[in-house]
């Protein structure tokens, strides 16, 4: 063989070896993420916590909870190399920092990512929120035309809005600082993640009527004028009340007629309709059937169908 000839060997087998480098590092199938979407209340933490419990009765390896609520975002990038000078300094004078403002999506999901292409079978849960956020997640967690994590399973837990309202009111009564949530965001987010269609079609989930929005909005609007009066007293600027109703009610309300049909904005290999009658437990079960049929690798037993949509 000439010089000529061996050289073009040998690049074909370093681009060979590259590729391969490449592959390995974008899609390692040592560990399994399954992730849990859903609006503010909607149930998808304590349908996390129970799956975890189904999920592990027949997994070979067990599965975490990684809930965005006990993610130290400072603490990730710290141990990736990744913080500023700024937010080092930051950090060294600052004990506690509450601003809502701060939304750490990419590392979250990022970490997410690095703890499945560890070994780690993973649950995580977070809101997927609108168009950007969306955009954010394919880019780091991948979808069916590019994979990232080979076994990546993505289940959303749906709620009512009449019923996510109620609950939220319901904890807010509860006097638990800790339980407190926004009406405001959980409307905002559900008019991000759902469309209203014109007529029922196989992607709907849910309707609801005109006259069911507009006892949601009076809900909405009840807590945004006990807000204002709080921003009053520390002389911060108030919500425009009109102008939100008025968004929330162009994005909510029927296309035709007096009923609203809706379905989800973005795909998902599996929707559960959490109604509200304590099923966490039996949605839990849903998904856990779902996620054995998907990558049954993972697991002792199969189950032996996988739901295409639940309701409970």
């Amino acid at each position: 063989m000439n010089i000529l000839g061996f050289l073009k060997i040998n690049n074909y087998a370093f681009i060979f070896f590259l590729a391969s480098v490449f592959c390995y590092n974008s899609v390692i199938a040592s560990g399994m993420l399954v992730y849990i979407d859903g609006t503010s209340s909607s149930g998808k933490s304590t349908v996390s916590r129970l799956l975890i419990d189904e999920l592990n009765k027949d997994s070979i390896k067990p599965f975490e909870h990684r809930s965005d609520d006990n993610f130290d975002n400072y603490e990730y990038k710290k141990s990736k190399g990744l913080l500023t000078d700024d937010e080092e300094s930051e950090a060294s004078t600052v004990v506690e920092d509450d601003n809502e403002d701060d939304d750490p999506l990419d590392e979250y999901l990022y970490y997410l990512k690095d703890l499945v292409h560890e070994g780690n079978n993973v649950v995580g849960e977070v809101a997927i929120r609108d168009k950007d956020d969306m955009r954010i997640f394919k880019r780091i967690l991948g979808n069916k035309q590019r994979k990232v994590i080979e076994h990546f399973y993505l289940a959303m837990v749906f709620c009512p809005l009449k019923e996510i309202v109620r609950r939220v009111e319901k904890r807010n009564r509860s006097g638990d600082k800790d339980e407190k949530r926004s009406i405001y965001q959980a409307v905002w987010q559900f008019a991000h993640m759902f469309k209203v269609t014109k007529c029922k079609t196989k992607k709907t989930i849910d309707s609801y009527t005109k006259k069911d929005l507009e006892k949601i909005l009076k809900s909405l609007k009840q807590e945004l004028i006990v807000e204002n009066k709080k921003k009053h007293k520390k002389d911060e600027k108030k919500d425009d009340i009109a102008d939100i109703l008025t968004t929330m009610r162009k994005a909510l309300s029927p296309k035709k007629g007096r009923v609203a049909y809706l379905e989800p904005r973005f795909a998902h290999d599996l929707v559960v309709v959490n109604k509200g009658n304590n099923g966490a437990q039996q949605i839990a079960k849903i998904i856990c059937s779902a996620v054995k049929q998907h990558s049954p690798s993972f697991f002792k037993k199969v189950a032996a169908s996988r739901p295409v949509a639940a309701f409970v």
